[in-house]
């Protein structure tokens, strides 16, 4: 398996709106390199379970969002090579799952139309 903390830094595109938050959150952080990032302490994702549950939203995991904007990138016609590069992913079979033609192959399998 890939290390993927070795891999090359890749762009990730993102709305204006998130890209002015993180920039504005980064100008209030603190420029020790030694400290954590947003003041998490633990794994990421057990951060991300505390803020929906403090938020009150219903149960999602950490990987959810990206699987959506996946789902939603290949709804809108993006190409599996694509969103490929977008999530970093290292083949192409990882991206399949995402695109339509994927789903109709799986219902097929299942015995649907």
């Amino acid at each position: 398996m890939t290390d993927k903390r070795k891999l090359p830094a890749r762009e990730v595109p993102m709305k204006t709106r998130l890209l002015t938050l993180l920039q504005r959150l980064y100008e209030q952080s603190p420029r020790d390199l030694e400290a954590r990032i947003f003041g998490i302490e633990n794994k990421v994702s057990k951060s991300f379970t505390a803020v929906w549950r403090a938020a009150g939203l219903p149960e999602v995991r950490f990987h959810d969002p990206r699987h959506t904007a996946a789902t939603r990138m290949a709804d809108a016609g993006g190409d599996a090579f694509t969103i490929a590069a977008i999530l970093g992913h290292a083949t192409i079979q990882m991206t399949a799952r995402y695109t339509p033609r994927h789903e109709r192959i799986q219902t097929k399998c299942r015995g649907g139309n």
